[in-house]
């Protein structure tokens, strides 16, 4: 299943939410993290790293947290305390990336921070909201790839499967937000077979199961649906009620420029 290789990816995203475990049914606790560390932690990790260039830019608190947690980052690779180190590799490219955004919908700006610059088993996206009345940072949501937002509160995480699932299609999983816990829960997950991948690999096809004639058929994890393929039209009522409204969320690179021209008079 697709969500267990990406949960295998998850593992290596941070040492402090590793979970041993192969059910996609356990992604929820393992890919979740629900953890809180007051500002004031996280300021002082970041002074532990360089400090050169480091100054106050935004007016307010949420967005002044949110600046000195990527300034952290970029230039200590570190997490709030309770959050742990990122790992960090000289030689991969520096494409690491953060937006700033309402992505579930609850009145409140969250940062969006999608960390590249480490062995791609290790690269995560994390989504951090500040809780100015306590002081406090709340992890909602750690995975393995830049997820996409609806304002449904479902959240779609599609990766790349180097193993090869016979399909174009990029396998993804799917999570919701609860406003209970104000985190995203994972749900389900959704992958495919195309014939002609499969005819090139030497893998049978499931054709029964493609009623549409479309060469394509889908597994959906997802409650209501069971692991045996879905056609694609199965697949397309399935996602017409699944997704609400897109909720773009556009990311930049993580450059001293672009942390200014966002942060600066917020």
């Amino acid at each position: 299943m697709c969500a267990t290789l990406a949960l295998c990816m998850l593992a290596g995203c941070n040492a402090s939410v590793e979970e041993e475990t192969s059910s996609s049914s356990a992604i929820s606790s393992a890919a979740t993290t629900v953890v809180v560390t007051t500002v004031s932690e996280t300021s002082s990790s970041s002074s532990s790293s360089s400090s050169a260039g480091f100054t106050n830019v935004a007016d307010s608190e949420l967005y002044q947290a949110y600046y000195t947690l990527l300034y952290m980052v970029k230039e200590g690779h570190r997490l709030p305390d309770d959050f742990g180190d990122l790992e960090y590799d000289e030689c991969s490219s520096e494409e690491n990336q953060f937006g700033v955004c309402d992505v579930d919908s609850d009145g409140v700006d969250e940062l969006v921070l999608v960390w590249r610059s480490c062995s791609p088993e290790s690269q995560c996206a994390y989504v951090f909201e500040y809780e100015t009345d306590t002081d406090e940072w709340n992890l909602e949501l750690q995975t393995v790839a830049s997820p996409e937002f609806y304002d449904n509160g479902i959240c779609e995480v599609y990766y790349s499967d180097p193993s090869g699932f016979y399909s174009t299609y990029n396998p993804y999983l799917i999570y919701s937000y609860s406003a209970e816990s104000d985190s995203y829960v994972s749900v389900g997950s959704v992958s495919a077979l195309e014939e002609t991948e499969c005819e090139n690999g030497g893998v049978d096809f499931p054709s029964s199961y493609d009623t549409d004639s479309a060469g394509v058929v889908f597994t959906i994890d997802y409650e209501g649906y069971s692991s045996d393929y879905y056609s694609l039209s199965e697949y397309l009522d399935f996602i017409g009620d699944l997704q609400g409204e897109y909720l773009p969320c556009p990311c930049m690179d993580l450059t001293d420029t672009n942390l200014l021209n966002e942060f600066t008079g917020r």
